[in-house]
């Protein structure tokens, strides 16, 4: 079975011996079988494929029929044109009436022979000539492919500004193969439509190539302009805690905030580089936050553990000054004297908790030590006065029994006693 490719521009058929067939342009695939023969014909996404009942299967890649067609050609010479509505066969008369235009040296399109039928060529088509020179219609055809690849040469050209890197390379290395090609004197016909093939390829993929370079180069710039626009409003939140924070963590969260800067305006910044730098500023702010409410805390607990201890303060030195009415002489300076040491204590601008609670000890420990000493001397007071009354008391028995002896006693004896008698008496009484 034989198949064969007719370039719709250039009338050009090129027999094909796989069973894969890959249009470059519009064509007409001619397949040297029956009607009979086909089990079924059928379009899979951008491919048709093509069922013998013997199990064979053609494949056309990049088949679009609404710019190539399918026809058969019987053992007869007839041709038959699919038509995919209807899925029927329509008789043919020539292959000229499915061409895009007649070249300038043609007029009718040259196709292999049935198999079996000689290697010559096979004239189809209205103005076919009896007895045309094969010589002649080689040359005409050569003539043909010639113009159509020097035509796709000035059309690959036309795509060059078009592309760039190594895109434009490959582009420039089809032109320059097809400029070869063309130059060769020995090129057949089918050498050139071969050349013009494989450059028409190489654009076709330098230009997909281009295409998907342009859009990544449009997908890596709008990444970037989005990393940029998250960085700047990562900034924009960063800023806006600095009035919440103090001292180091401030410190910190400002120098975060000039890094992610300097990565903003990096030359060099990438997608990556700036992810990085808004992930590490996040980082250094939610740090800070968290420093400066831990510090914030142990200030308020700072303050309400100094609030606590001049609370204390205060009550001991109230309760001090309540005992200043039972104290007396050294005992109550020395009291005063820590009451005043305290409330010192209690005003200073650097007072602590600390200092507070030391002043809280020494005042407390002042008024125990005041009150004991003032407890001391009044007992010892209370036993001087004891023993006065005693001695007193003795005297006074001393006296009367003295008194008692002055009956017995005459003279200048009796002077005497009387005189120790009134001496004991005054010292009774003073």
């Amino acid at each position: 079975m034989q198949k064969q490719v007719i370039s719709k521009s250039t009338w050009v058929s090129k027999l094909v011996d796989d069973n894969i067939i890959q249009l470059t342009e519009n064509s007409v695939v001619m397949i040297d079988v029956t009607e009979d023969q086909i089990e079924k014909i059928e379009m899979v996404g951008n491919q048709l494929k093509i069922t013998l009942k013997n199990g064979e299967v053609i494949i056309v890649d990049s088949f679009d029929p609404s710019f190539n067609d399918i026809v058969i050609r019987t053992s007869d010479s007839e041709l038959f044109l699919y038509d995919f509505p209807t899925a029927k066969y329509n008789a043919l008369e020539k292959l000229e009436l499915l061409m895009e235009s007649v070249p300038s040296s043609a007029s009718f399109v040259d196709v292999w022979p049935l198999a079996g039928m000689g290697l010559g060529a096979i004239a189809l088509g209205l103005a076919a000539k009896e007895g045309s020179d094969s010589k002649e219609e080689n040359e005409n055809a050569l003539n043909e492919a010639k113009d159509a690849l020097e035509q796709a040469i000035t059309d690959a050209e036309s795509t060059l500004d078009s592309l760039t890197g190594a895109e434009k390379e490959a582009a420039e290395q089809a032109i320059e193969d097809a400029q070869n090609a063309l130059a060769d004197e020995t090129a057949t016909a089918e050498d050139l439509a071969q050349a013009q093939k494989d450059l028409d390829a190489a654009i076709k993929e330098a230009e997909t190539a281009q295409a998907d370079k342009d859009a990544a180069q449009v997908e890596a710039e709008q990444a970037l302009d989005e990393a940029k626009d998250a960085l700047e409003q990562a900034i924009v939140d960063a800023e806006s805690t600095l009035d919440s924070l103090t001292g180091a963590e401030k410190d910190a969260a400002e120098q975060a905030i000039a890094d992610a800067k300097d990565a903003l305006t990096a030359e060099d910044a990438t997608v990556d580089s700036l992810e990085q730098a808004a992930q590490d500023l996040e980082s250094a702010i939610k740090e800070a936050e968290t420093a400066q409410k831990d510090k914030d805390t142990a200030q308020v607990e700072a303050e309400q553990a100094l609030d606590e201890a001049k609370d204390a303060l205060e009550k001991a030195i109230k309760d001090a000054e309540s005992t200043l009415d039972s104290l007396t002489g050294a005992e109550k300076e020395a009291a005063e004297q820590a009451i005043a040491d305290a409330k010192e204590a209690l005003t200073a601008e650097d007072a602590t908790v600390d200092g507070l609670e030391e002043a809280q000890t020494d005042l407390e420990s002042a008024i125990k030590e005041a009150e004991t000493a003032q407890a001391d001397k009044e007992a010892a007071q209370v036993e001087a006065e004891q023993a006065l009354d005693q001695a007193k008391d003795a005297l006074e028995k001393a006296i009367k029994d003295a008194e008692s002896t002055l009956d017995s006693l005459t003279g200048a004896e009796k002077e005497a006693a009387e005189q120790a008698i009134a001496d004991c008496k005054r010292c009774l009484n003073a």
